[in-house]
């Protein structure tokens, strides 16, 4: 029987894993996957089916909840280096999920402050989500979309523009990503 503290423990280092994932710099895109066109084609929002787990109970500070592991790719389709605004921890504020039952898994931090990040022309930047899906439901076959709030600057000191940063929280102009279904 697995002890619900060791599950905590390895969600710990499956966020810090996520973290360094969200984080890395951008690589070329993925071969062999056929990565759907959204929107105008310019900024595609990904998720690949094949990345999703089933749903794992854990337990973190008496919080039981079940979650599960989704891979995102952000691709940039431009001949321009795309550069938008994000969060140094609360970076899931700028994401929405279309199904409101599920969020994002998360960790507090000591420091929380806007940041730049770019992907050059024809690249793809790769993350890992971590999303709870609740303690008491049944989930699978559930489907869900990713929804990035894009903010996009031109110069390092409009990460801090106030105007800026206040349209982080905006839900008018997402970029969807493909309909997946939890395994």
């Amino acid at each position: 029987m697995t002890k619900p503290y060791l599950l905590g423990i390895l969600l710990l280092v499956i966020l810090g894993i996520s973290g360094y994932y969200f984080l890395a710099r951008p690589r070329s895109p993925v071969k062999n996957v056929s990565i759907p066109k959204h929107g105008d084609g310019k900024y595609v929002l990904y998720i690949d089916q094949s990345t999703i787990t089933k749903p794992k109970d854990t337990s973190i500070y008496k919080y039981e909840t079940r979650f599960i592991i989704s891979g995102v790719s952000l691709t940039n389709n431009t001949n321009d280096t795309l550069k938008y605004i994000s969060m140094s921890c609360s970076w899931w504020d700028i994401y929405h999920i279309s199904d409101s039952s599920l969020g994002f898994l998360t960790l507090g931090c000591d420091k929380n402050v806007p940041q730049g990040v770019e992907i050059p022309p024809h690249q793809t930047r790769d993350m890992t989500f971590v999303l709870d899906v609740g303690k008491t439901t049944d989930v699978s076959g559930k489907k869900f979309k990713v929804g990035m709030n894009m903010v996009k600057y031109k110069s390092p000191e409009q990460v801090w523009d106030d105007l800026l940063f206040n349209k982080l929280a905006d839900q008018h102009n997402l970029l969807w990503s493909n309909e997946v279904s939890i395994p």
